[in-house]
């Protein structure tokens, strides 16, 4: 049962000619992150997930889905700017409802954060080296208000190269603020 050379040209043919397809969708969720059209591009990085599950689509998808849970955050409890980061290569070359319901917009952060942390663990699976999905997740714990587990990710990501990564840095420096760690948090913060 296994296919002839001209069959197996012909399934890899298709196959480049899909993947080729999927390429405008990839560009459209990009601009659309950073249009600051977190939904639609989100859906675009979950669409991608289906026909190219790669590293950077969850980490994509991740990125708007928690860019997106930020709207449902007030302003005053969300006072740094996170080292988040959308990857816009990738191997496939190679507006929010803001309602006034509190409860609501609670379950929204919540739900949202839930499915960047999934996306996060996802491209992370995909490949544990891979340092952009770690330091998005580590943001993603510190915005929910879990800094234990932002410097473990931290850590974890310190273990794995010998590279000093200023955006590791950044979060790790706003994870020991928020524990109340300033003196160290300074320090850190003076040498990025």
């Amino acid at each position: 049962g296994y296919p002839s050379k001209k069959e197996r040209k012909e399934i890899n043919r298709v196959q480049k000619e899909k993947i080729q397809n999927l390429i405008p969708v990839f560009q459209a969720g990009i601009i659309l992150q950073y249009l600051k059209y977190y939904e639609e591009a989100s859906s675009c990085f979950e669409y991608l997930t289906k026909f190219f599950p790669s590293r950077e689509m969850y980490n994509n998808y991740g990125v708007c889905k928690m860019s997106l849970a930020l709207n449902y955050k007030s302003a005053e409890t969300v006072s740094f700017i996170y080292p988040v980061e959308i990857d816009a290569s990738s191997r496939i070359y190679s507006q929010t409802d803001r309602g006034d319901d509190t409860l609501n917009k609670e379950k929204k952060f919540k739900e949202l954060t839930q499915d960047a942390k999934t996306a996060f663990d996802k491209a992370i699976s995909l490949d544990p080296k891979y340092i952009k999905s770690h330091i998005n997740l580590a943001c993603l714990y510190d915005i929910r208000g879990n800094y234990q587990a932002a410097l473990g990710v931290v850590n974890e990501v310190e273990n794995l190269t010998s590279e000093i990564n200023p955006d590791l840095l950044l979060i790790k420096a706003i994870a020991l603020y928020h524990i109340k760690n300033l003196n160290e948090s300074e320090k850190i913060l003076q040498e990025i």
